[in-house]
C-alpha cells in the first residue's frame, strides 16, 4: 500500500490502522538527499529546488520485518524555517552524507547492530511526516514510531570537529557523553525541545 497522505492519515490513526513510514535506505542513496516527504502536487523547495519524494517511502509492514533493522534519525535541522521554508540538511548535503557514513559504520564489522544481509529503514522528520498537512498530528505518535525501531542515530554535523578534542584523546576519560562532548553543534541539539523528548 503507498503512504498515505496527512489526511488519509488521520482517517487510519481514528480506525487504528495507522503505521508509520520508512525510506528505504537504498531508495535514500539513489534519492542523492533527504528526500521531502509532502503532498501537496506540484510542490518544490526553496532551498533546494526538490519536489516532494513520498513514493520513495513504505510503511512498515511493507518491508520484511524478521530482515529489517528500522533506524529513527533524531537530530537538528540544519536550515530551519517556518513550514515549506525549513530543511533538515544545508545546501551541500553534510547532513545526508553523514548519516550514509554512519549508517555504513554500523553495518560492518562483527559487532555491527545491523545483521549482514539486513535491509535498513530510516525515519526521518522530513520524509516520514507528510510536511504539507499537520506535521505536529504526526508527532503525537513519536512515542510508538521511536519504540518501534531498533536502533536510533543522531548525526551531528560538526564543522568545528578539529577544534576540540574529545575527553578520550585528552586522557581525561568519559563520564557522560552527554556532557562530555564538546561539540557545539550537539550543545545545540541538547537545547531543543523536540531532541531532547527524542
Amino acid at each position: 500500500a503507498p503512504p498515505m497522505d496527512g489526511g488519509a492519515s488521520k482517517a487510519a490513526r481514528a480506525a487504528g490502522d495507522w503505521q508509520p513510514v520508512f525510506v528505504p535506505l537504498a531508495a535514500l542513496k539513489a534519492h542523492g538527499r533527504i528526500p521531502r516527504g509532502g503532498s501537496k502536487a506540484g510542490f518544490k523547495h526553496e532551498l533546494t529546488g526538490q519536489p516532494n519524494a513520498r513514493e520513495l517511502l513504505k510503511r512498515k509492514s511493507d518491508f520484511p520485518l524478521e530482515r529489517t533493522v528500522f533506524v529513527f534519525v533524531s537530530h537538528r535541522w540544519l536550515s530551519p524555517g517556518m513550514g515549506a521554508r525549513g530543511h533538515p540538511d544545508d545546501t551541500d548535503g553534510s547532513k545526508f552524507k553523514l548519516l550514509l557514513k554512519g549508517i555504513e559504520e554500523l553495518s560492518t564489522g562483527p559487532a555491527s547492530p545491523v545483521p549482514e544481509g539486513f535491509e535498513v529503514a530510516l525515519w526521518i522528520d522530513f520524509a516520514c511526516i507528510d510536511q504539507d498537512s499537520d506535521p505536529g498530528d504526526e508527532l503525537n505518535h513519536l512515542h510508538e514510531i521511536i519504540q518501534g525501531c531498533d536502533l536510533v542515530v543522531t548525526p551531528i554535523v560538526d564543522p568545528q570537529h578539529g577544534e576540540w578534542r574529545d575527553p578520550d584523546e585528552k586522557g581525561q576519560g568519559v563520564t557522560s557523553w552527554f556532557v562530555d562532548y564538546e561539540a557545539a553543534a550537539w550543545k545545540d541539539y541538547l537545547k531543543r525541545g523536540w531532541c531532547r523528548v527524542e
